[in-house]
């Protein structure tokens, strides 16, 4: 099983449970004759899940969509694939849409991130830089105070930039947000 296989399940139960898919943890991947799968799921959602089950609610069908074809709670083995579960297309359409709106919200956190790791370096290269000017401008040597003014100047000029990239991934959170509809 891949690691987008495993993703992919991950946002499937984390739309199914109404979580953030950063709160369900893969515990562990057991090749037998199928794979086998252990999930990590806080309390609350683990109550969802039973009742979920227990219920026969349509919306378990996502997982058979994914491969999964049974559950194992609290040593109660739920069949999803016996469960009675009315199959609606209009359902999966939607369940997809939502799926690829989580992987999409994470997919632009990520970039979010590698831009606040970006504006942390480029901060401090700049901090660096005006410290060396400090210094420069006690020893009163011009070129080298040029050549310092001229790198603060171009690390600015990147934060700047990055910034304008960083509001706009925040938009696209926003319109990619689960649960926001554009």
């Amino acid at each position: 099983m891949t690691t987008d296989e495993l993703s992919h399940i991950r946002a499937v139960v984390a739309v199914l449970l109404g979580m953030p898919m950063k709160f369900v943890l893969i515990n562990g991947v057991d090749p037998s004759t199928s794979v086998t799968v252990t999930l990590l799921l806080p309390n609350d959602h683990v109550k969802v899940l039973r009742s979920l089950l227990q219920d026969n609610v349509k919306d378990v069908i996502m997982l058979l969509h994914v491969g999964v074809d049974k559950i194992t709670l609290d040593g109660h083995i739920y069949v999803v694939s016996d469960l009675n579960l009315l199959y609606e297309s209009e359902s999966d359409e939607e369940t997809q849409r939502q799926i690829d709106l989580v992987e999409k919200y994470q997919e632009a956190r990520k970039v979010v991130n590698l831009y606040e790791i970006e504006n942390a370096n480029l901060k401090q290269e700049i901090g660096d830089l005006e410290t060396k000017l400090m210094a420069l401008n006690r020893e009163k040597n011009p070129s080298e105070q040029q050549d310092i003014v001229k790198a603060l100047e171009k690390f600015s000029e990147a934060l700047e930039h990055m910034k304008v990239h960083v509001k706009t991934t925040a938009k696209e959170l926003r319109i990619f947000k689960p649960g926001c509809h554009s």
